[in-house]
């Protein structure tokens, strides 16, 4: 599994009948009310935009497929460290501010290009000298304009923001899918934003559809509700230069989860073809596999179609193998896969055939007995009475305390060693690995618990630095097996550092 986050190249806050822009401000706030009368009303929307062309790329290039991704629009919300006082009253740009509650978020499609503007206070300040406010700007984008001389041809992007969910209005037209993306709901109003944006982002990576960004707003109820007191709910923008810079998270669902070194009968198993050309993984055309069993009689023909691409140069097919009576099959023979006419760029290289030993399925069901150490192919069991808890694990790929240049891609190796051996490991099942940061005693998670990769080479996972912001990371790694879940103490700390700091 991995991951790739896309940081926003501009985004800005644009108030309702106001010529304010607030591009540079560290914080996006929300808010609507503060008057008790239509006219005197006011409200804000955040917008924001990102660069797909990265995810582009390595689409076109058969790097990443739309089936394996999803994609998260993730925020983070500037009172998520207060988790009391969710009424509080407090000091904001607009005065004094409540924190909003019981409030609804929507994420909307812009349908127009727009500049992000240099502003960045919200009112003018005050000055007690003649020097102008040079932090205060009254320029594009805003309200009524989204670039220079050029007008948004609604104001505020939607004038009338009920066409969110009837359909069209003047100067745009699109349906509610069009339009609105997703809706979260704040109960206590410090929550951070996560709102799914998996089938919008894909279309936008494989139709070429220009992007011009998304917008964040209360539901049109909402903003027009009239109240005295603003209601108001803050962001982290991208000016925050901080692990709190908003992003767009994908998730490149493409685990590798190779069976070949514990193929077991009567189970749905994965055997997989590596392409490499020059040291790189590389795409291939494919014609079909074969499976010839141990007597050289064909098994199984399985067509182009049944082959899968993971990744660039990774290709699988599932297979079951079945001990039924008829076929006489069993444990402790072998089975060979032939992968029919592997071409590369237009040259063809022939067949490539490889081998797997078929297991006895008893080795990998245990029935009758509560122990259930040495199942799933861990490779100790028992009649050692050994359990995942005896492994020692070795990670390699990264050095302890290493400074990392931000836009290396490491791999990752973690070694599962069997005790009593000198040298030998085990490619486990249900290995995982995350990284982490940490302010003061507090651990943020920036990578979750994510699958690693298993291949008759171990387990191994690559770690590609180029969305990393220069900070200090931490790397921990988990087993779960045998009814067991054993997390790791030996924690590898490493640095990345940005191109001016790298030396």
């Amino acid at each position: 599994m991995g991951f790739i986050r896309t940081y926003f190249d501009k985004d800005n806050v644009i108030m309702r009948n106001s010529c304010i822009n607030t591009g540079r401000n560290p914080i996006a706030e929300i808010f609507h009310g503060g008057a008790l009368t239509e006219d005197d009303l006011s409200f804000s929307r955040y917008l924001i935009n990102f660069d797909l062309s990265d995810l582009i790329d390595k689409y076109n290039n058969n790097e990443i497929f739309l089936e394996n991704l999803t994609h998260e629009l993730k925020l983070t919300n500037t009172s998520c460290f207060d988790n009391e006082l969710y009424c509080k009253t407090f000091c904001g740009a607009q005065g004094t501010v409540n924190r909003a509650t019981g409030f609804d978020l929507i994420l909307f499609k812009i349908p127009e290009s727009w500049d992000e503007g240099n502003g960045y206070d919200y009112v003018e300040a005050v000055s007690i000298c003649e020097v102008d406010d040079k932090s205060f700007c009254e320029g594009p984008s805003n309200w009524f304009d989204r670039s220079f001389d050029v007008t948004w041809a609604q104001n505020g992007v939607y004038t009338n923001p009920n066409a969110w969910y009837s359909g069209s209005t003047t100067g745009y037209t699109g349906t509610t899918i069009d339009l609105v993306i997703g809706t979260q709901h704040f109960d206590h109003g410090n929550e951070n934003l996560c709102i799914d944006v998996t089938s919008h982002i894909n279309s936008l990576i494989s139709s070429g559809i220009t992007n011009n960004g998304l917008g964040i707003a209360f539901t049109y109820n909402e903003e027009r509700v009239l109240t005295k007191c603003v209601q108001y709910v803050g962001f982290f923008t991208r000016e925050t230069q901080t692990v709190y810079e908003p992003f767009i998270e994908t998730t490149i669902d493409c685990t590798i989860s190779d069976d070949r070194d514990n193929f077991y009968l009567d189970r749905d198993n994965r055997l997989y073809l590596y392409v490499n050309a020059g040291g790189e993984r590389t795409n291939a055309i494919i014609s079909g596999v074969t499976i010839y069993d141990q007597n050289d009689n064909v098994y199984q023909n399985i067509v182009p179609s049944g082959i899968t691409q993971c990744s660039r140069g990774v290709y699988y097919i599932d297979l079951n193998v079945s001990s039924d009576p008829i076929s006489g099959y069993c444990g402790n023979i072998m089975f060979r896969d032939v992968w029919d006419s592997v071409t590369i760029n237009g040259n063809d290289l022939g067949d490539v055939e490889l081998d797997f030993v078929i297991k006895d399925k008893n080795d990998y069901y245990n029935i009758g007995s509560v122990n259930s150490a040495g199942a799933s192919g861990l490779g100790v069991g028992d009649a050692n009475n050994i359990s995942i808890y005896d492994y020692a694990v070795s990670i390699h790929g990264i050095k302890r305390k290493e400074k990392i240049k931000r836009g290396d891609t490491r791999r990752v190796n973690v070694d599962a060693r069997i005790p009593f051996t000198i040298d030998q490991s085990e490619s486990i099942d249900k290995m995982y690995y995350r990284i982490f940061i940490k302010e003061g005693q507090t651990q943020i998670e920036y990578i979750g618990w994510s699958e690693i990769d298993k291949t008759p080479d171990g387990n191994f996972f690559l770690l590609d630095t180029s969305w990393f912001i220069a900070n200090d990371y931490y790397l921990e790694v988990k087993f779960e097996s045998g009814n067991e879940v054993r997390t790791y103490n030996d924690i590898i700390e490493f640095q990345i550092v940005s191109e001016k700091d790298w030396c």
